[in-house]
């Protein structure tokens, strides 16, 4: 690469550095080039795409935040479309598009989207949400409740512990509850 100040040699810089970013700091190597003859500094469009990508990944690695795979993955064997998944979890109706393709949520949203890799937080909120979904997809979620996945199995998946369910929950169309629930793992047991 040459400079674009001169058309001269440049040389790549790494240096460490404390980045602000959403209210916090995250330490990181940051990477830009130098043009030896001018000393200016610069970085290219590909260093920058890097660096955001970088620096995403430490935010979402401090928050617990699932990946965009595991985003997909979980709509996926739900077996619901963007728009429903949005709909089940009271978000806009391309908010969870959004998620699915990086953006990074605000507090609550984050929440929301960990409690789906929960085994007692996720049937819960199919359980609540039921009466804004089709009864066709209420009915395939219900089987997928009663199945033997009733956990997501996605690896590398943030809190998942494996946990036995005795009892599982069934969703009617309209309705916003579901029946008691007892999952067990941990040495915990929970309702519900």
């Amino acid at each position: 690469m040459k400079s674009p100040y001169t058309g001269g040699e440049v040389r790549l810089i790494t240096e460490h550095q404390v980045v602000p970013f959403k209210q916090e700091t995250f330490e990181m190597d940051v990477k830009t080039l130098e043009c030896v003859d001018t000393g200016k500094r610069f970085t290219t469009g590909e260093m920058d795409d890097a660096f955001v990508d970088e620096l995403h990944n430490l935010w979402r690695a401090r928050h617990n935040m699932p990946t965009t795979e595991q985003l997909r993955a979980v709509r996926e064997q739900l077996g619901l479309s963007l728009r429903q998944m949005s709909k089940l979890l009271g978000l806009g109706i391309n908010q969870y598009r959004h998620y699915e393709a990086g953006e990074l949520p605000t507090g609550s949203n984050l929440l929301l989207l960990r409690m789906l890799f929960n085994p007692v937080t996720l049937p819960q909120i199919i359980a609540m949400q039921a009466h804004l979904l089709p009864a066709k997809t209420i009915k395939a979620l219900e089987k997928w409740i009663q199945g033997e996945h009733h956990t997501v199995s996605v690896s590398h998946t943030p809190l998942i512990n494996e946990q036995s369910v005795r009892e599982k929950p069934t969703l009617a169309a309209g309705s916003t509850r579901n029946s008691s629930t007892y999952y067990e793992g941990a040495g915990n047991t929970c309702i519900a």
